[in-house]
């Protein structure tokens, strides 16, 4: 079982905060992570600098098959 934590605080070219989200984790599921369970959305200030656009997070707990350096590799 394995936690991962995902955020975004900018726009890219593929959608706002929540699209980029939901994009990592297809991503996830394209690599074989099974995901069972994701958290609410969370709004969180930049750190260090507050300036900056706040981050939208998630929790995701997932089972992977394989080890963590491939796991790394895949999401890399």
């Amino acid at each position: 079982m394995i936690h991962l934590n995902i955020g975004s605080n900018l726009e890219s070219k593929f959608g706002n905060r929540f699209k980029n989200i939901y994009i990592a984790i297809n991503l996830l599921i394209n690599a074989n992570v099974k995901i069972i369970k994701t958290s609410n959305f969370y709004q969180t200030p930049s750190y260090p600098n507050k300036e900056l656009p706040k981050f939208i997070n998630i929790g995701v707990l997932a089972n992977y098959d394989k080890n963590v350096t491939t796991l790394i590799n895949e999401i890399n």
